[in-house]
């Protein structure tokens, strides 16, 4: 039967394909194909009995929904049918709701301004069911089970706005509906600003819009406040406004003064003008259309005066009140004059100490005050070291004597001062003042080119390395010059560090001294402490899980030299601990990394002796552990053991029969999302058949087909089959070249892609013509670009730019929306393959740490999450308006040249890491004049 549904275009398909649907007992996916199926079919008659079995129904799933919406409705919306389809839905969020994307995208191509009316009541009268939303006394109520409608209220409006002869009835339901996408906006349901302003620019041509507005708000502040409004925005609301009023709108508001029926009306009409008026822009034809009024409407006539007096008056009533009352007449403004004043009394106090007692700062006797200058002289937003790096900003500050002073005084005090190792210090989380101070100092001599480290004597050395490994956050700049001329002390002196975090008790809250600095900031000293560490290791674990985290990080991102000892170590010391211990955890996870088919075995035998809720629980965090997104502390390797075809037999149905689906949590309710230990675990069970389908291995056929009549995965034979097919396609080099394609190709020696990876390399090809063309022609495009273009216009115009060079080989939607509602910047489409997400950036506009962490995770973790999308793209724009960009390690400077290599270095980190990710391209454009 889903064979036929699958595939047959035939009438006993169709026929069939109702059937299913109208089998209460059949599974939802299962109808969710047989309505795909009547997708395409024109059989009038067909669609009317699947519209008859739909008005069956008590309750249609979210996904059922979406196929059959655009199965009744391939053409046009029927706005009364749509609104009983959504009626029986069950109730469901704004992320991940296939009904809502259909609709989203069906009424963007589908939808004409003449439905726009009548759709847009019907959701209207949804979002206005009962039960609703939590809502403050002014915010218009939103259905809670129907409010993910809101997202396409401006798709609507958009619509409906484009019609430039709005009826009255049109006007009220669009008034009703701005009202609702304010609301929806109150609550927090929209991030993007650009559908208001195109629902805002598209109402400035319709004034009746407008009206229609203002005379609801201040009927609905009647209603709840029983009284009237007191000035315009507290009848058009004081936030989230779509709608803004300004002296055009004088116009209509003086013709409703002079025609509406209650006097209650005309005179808020009058009012609400005269607040638009501005008499000192030279507004006075506005005026002269109010005092019309005030000669047909007598009894307007002192308050016509009164109102123009007050707005005359206004500037200078702002004036007293601002300047005057709240100033010169205000206590508090006097008070703090006074404390300026006595600041800067104080800074004259200060400095007058400070040279008067100048020789004790240049001969660093004064410690603490060296210390609080010192911590002046670190540059506006440097948290991450203890050495000042800005000296000019103390020399603005203190004045050239000062910090002459200062600096020498640092410059000494290292040399009087041995500080004790980081472990060693008997209070966490306190570093003593003349450590800070001789860090300075270290850093100073070291910029100035005035220490020669290899004429150090071995305890001058010793200092110096004690020095450098009490600095805040990883290592100083200076330690690489140290290391290249005393190797053998630092490594001596690492060696003490390290063997005294290993005595560290279990229960110590704060470990992150000399280890963690060598795990995430010490790489290009891995190969200096590595075997030390693997001796150590061999004597005995560390008392402390972190240290034991961080010494085997070191070693297993060292080299392959050290992999067979470990899993060595693993095997013997995972008997040691209790399987709810994490040191078991540590040794479990590296043990399946480097040798996963021994340590399966062990497992298995080892869960077999456990109660079934343990053996449950064991394998929920073993997962959870292994899961790459969260488990950033875990060691990992680029590629574990256990994701080979021989491993991936066993291990599969090992998580399936303890990490159960059927127990998996629901996040589709729409609530907060915070991630358990469950969540990371069946988000890495889930992925793990996709990522062997992707290997490149001939084991993987075997490996799928076993796994398909494992009787832990009997549900998922029909998702196994699919893989199976799609590995079978990679093993094929391209599939074969149709007579089109070689009369394509023949055209512009280049064929349509037929693959991701086709389209990836297109994509590729294109970004690299538009950045020949602007870097390298004489006609260069870099004159369309202009320096205060923001991001949007930018996207805009590689959009176009990309566009124009397609050859129909893809198109680029703007901000197309993906998985869990993300939407990248650009993405490159072609029908029946997965798309290629863009993710673009202005160099300029972002900090070194910030174009990186974008780089992992929105274009990685967000654009890439998807299962299928496996190719992204970084693209920089750069056109000179900042020239250099602080390093986000490494306390320098590096120009634009450079931060486009660390994000190269940086995708292809994630390219080895992240195993469901084959490639990401970096691509910078420079749109700077060269000479």
């Amino acid at each position: 039967m889903l064979s036929l549904v699958r595939h047959g275009r035939l009438t006993a398909c169709l026929e069939a394909a109702l059937t299913v649907i109208a089998d209460p007992a059949e599974d939802d996916r299962i109808k969710q194909y047989a309505a795909a199926a009547l997708r395409d079919c024109a059989d009038v008659q067909m669609k009317t009995r699947l519209k008859e079995i739909v008005d069956t129904f008590a309750t249609i799933s979210n996904g059922l929904a979406g196929v059959i919406c655009e199965a009744l409705y391939p053409d046009a919306i029927d706005a009364s049918g749509l609104a009983g389809l959504i009626r029986r839905t069950e109730p469901q969020s704004r992320h991940g709701s296939h009904l809502l994307w259909t609709l989203k995208h069906h009424l963007e191509e589908k939808l004409t301004p003449s439905l726009a009316a009548l759709l847009l009541e019907v959701v209207v009268e949804l979002l206005h069911t009962a039960p609703y939303l939590e809502h403050g006394q002014d915010v218009e109520p939103i259905s809670s089970r129907f409010s993910w409608l809101c997202d396409i209220v401006p798709i609507i409006l958009k619509k409906l706005l484009a019609d430039y002869h709005l009826s009255l009835c049109a006007a009220k339901v669009i008034a009703r509906g701005i009202r609702i996408m304010e609301a929806h906006r109150h609550y927090g349901g929209y991030s993007e600003e650009k559908e208001y302003q195109e629902v805002s620019d598209a109402i400035y041509s319709h004034p009746i819009v407008k009206r229609e507005y203002l005379w609801q708000g201040v009927a609905k502040y009647r209603d709840s406040h029983q009284r009237e409004p007191g000035w315009l925005l507290q009848a058009t609301g004081w936030h989230h406004q779509i709608i803004s009023f300004n002296n055009s709108d004088i116009f209509w508001m003086t013709a409703d003064a002079g025609q509406l029926e209650a006097y209650e009306d005309r005179l808020l009409s009058m009012r609400f003008a005269f607040e638009l008026w501005q008499p000192y822009r030279f507004q006075w034809k506005q005026w002269f259309a109010l005092l019309h009024v005030q000669f047909a409407m007598h009894e307007f006539h002192s308050l016509f005066w009164k109102y123009t007096w007050q707005r005359l008056t206004a500037p200078i009533i702002s004036f007293w009140y601002r300047q005057i009352k709240y100033k010169f007449l205000e206590d508090y403004w006097w008070r703090r004059k006074g404390w300026r004043l006595q600041r800067a009394m104080g800074w004259i106090k200060d400095q007058y100490i400070l040279h008067r007692h100048i020789y004790r700062l240049y001969s660093g006797t004064a410690i603490q005050w060296i210390g609080n200058l010192s911590h002046e002289a670190r540059s506006k937003g440097n948290s991450l070291s203890w050495a000042a790096d800005d000296w000019a900003a103390l020399k603005r500050r203190r004045g050239p004597a000062i910090a002459w002073a200062v600096r020498h005084g640092c410059e000494v005090v290292w040399v009087r001062h041995t500080p004790i190792l980081p472990h060693e210090r008997p209070v966490l989380n306190q570093t003593n003042t003349q450590i800070v101070i001789g860090l300075c100092g270290l850093q100073s001599l070291w910029q100035k080119g005035q220490i020669n480290f290899s004429a150090l004597s071995d305890q001058e050395a010793e200092r110096a390395c004690r020095f450098a490994l009490w600095e805040l956050n990883g290592f100083p700049d200076w330690l690489p010059d140290f290391v290249g001329a005393k190797p053998q002390i630092f490594r001596q002196t690492l060696r003490a560090c390290i063997e005294g975090e290993w005595r560290y008790e279990r229960d110590r809250e704060y470990v992150s001294e000399t280890l963690y600095k060598l795990r995430w900031h010490g790489e290009r000293y891995w190969s200096l402490v590595a075997s030390d560490l693997l001796a150590q290791l061999q004597r005995q674990n560390p008392s402390h899980p972190e240290i034991l985290d961080y010494a085997i990080s070191i070693l297993l991102k060292s080299g392959n030299i050290y992999h067979s000892e470990l899993s060595t170590l693993a095997s013997k010391r995972i008997e040691n601990y209790a399987s709810d211990s994490p040191f078991f955890f540590t040794w479990l996870s590296v043990w399946l990394q480097l040798n996963a088919i021994a340590a399966l075995t062990w497992l298995n035998a080892y869960l077999a002796e456990l109660p079934s809720p343990q053996a449950d629980e064991l394998v929920l965090h073993m997962c959870a552990s292994l899961h790459e997104y969260r488990s950033r502390s875990i060691p990992q390797v680029a590629r574990p053991e256990y994701l080979q075809p021989s491993a991936m037999r066993l291990f599969i149905p090992m998580i399936y029969r303890h990490v159960r689906p059927s127990e998996d949590i629901d996040r589709a309710n729409g609530e907060a999302y915070t991630p358990t230990p469950r969540d990371d675990a069946q988000h890495f069970r889930n992925s793990l058949l996709q990522r062997l389908a992707q290997l490149d291995d001939p084991d993987v056929l075997t490996a799928l087909k076993e796994l398909k009549t494992a009787p832990e995965l009997s549900k998922y034979q029909d998702w196994i089959t699919h893989l199976i097919e799609q590995h079978l396609a990679q093993r094929v080099d391209l599939p074969p070249m149709k007579v089109d394609d070689f009369r394509t190709f023949s055209e512009g020696l280049e064929t349509n892609p037929r693959n991701d990876t086709e389209l990836f390399r297109i994509a590729c090809w294109r970004l690299q013509d538009i950045k020949h063309e602007v870097e390298q022609t004489e006609n260069s495009l870099r004159e369309e670009v202009h320096k205060d273009w923001d991001e949007a216009a930018l996207r805009r115009w590689f959009q176009r730019k990309l566009n124009e060079r397609s050859r129909q080989r893809y198109n680029i939607p703007q901000e197309a929306e993906i998985d869990f509602g993300q939407k990248p910047d650009l993405r490159f489409e072609y029908p029946g393959i997965p798309a290629v997400p863009v993710e673009l950036k202005w160099a300029e506009n972002w900090t070194a740490p910030e174009l990186l962490e974008r780089l992992e995770n929105q274009l990685v973790g967000q654009y890439l999450r998807a299962y299928n999308v496996r190719y992204g793209i970084y693209l920089l724009g750069y056109i000179g308006r900042q020239q250099q960009w602080n390093h986000p390690t490494e306390k320098r400077y590096i120009d634009f040249s450079e931060l486009v290599r660390l994000l190269e270095d940086k995708a292809l980190e994630i390219e080895k890491t992240c195993h469901d990710v084959v490639e990401i391209r970096v691509v910078a454009v420079d749109f700077r004049i060269h000479s």
